[in-house]
């Protein structure tokens, strides 16, 4: 051989570097890189078909509307409050228990309760005054 071509002496180097510990930490850092990437990819496709089936499903806006609407009924009656108001709580009204909220006072439990307003899915009520006749 030449001097000029040290052949024995790349394939020794070369060995040398591939075996050296930061060269195979590094090469094992890029490949647990790569495999992390693609179980990343691989979940989040799943992920957001999971996400367009069950946003599917979903009901529109206004039969949302309509059901919270219902509670109108409930206007004007009278119900017991089964955990303090602290302003929300919930009483017993018309053989329910419904999720009501005062208007920032506090009504302690078994005190009579008024619905006086129904905006949506929100129930306020009030104290029920005593009448003395």
């Amino acid at each position: 051989m030449h001097p000029w071509i040290p052949i024995p002496f790349m394939w020794s180097q070369g060995l040398a570097i591939l075996m050296s510990p930061r060269w195979m930490m590094g090469l094992l850092f890029v490949i647990a890189v790569i495999m992390i990437g693609m179980i990343s990819i691989r979940r989040f496709k799943r992920i957001s078909k999971e996400i367009d089936i069950a946003l599917q499903g979903q009901p529109d806006v206004d039969s949302a509307l309509s059901y919270s609407l219902q509670r109108t009924d409930l206007l004007g009656q009278s119900g017991l409050a089964i955990t303090p108001l602290r302003p929300s709580g919930t009483i017993a009204v018309a053989d329910e228990q419904v999720d009501v909220v005062t208007y920032g006072e506090f009504i302690p439990v078994n005190k009579l309760v008024v619905v006086v307003q129904v905006e949506g899915a929100l129930i306020r009520v009030r104290e029920q005054q005593e009448i003395i006749h």
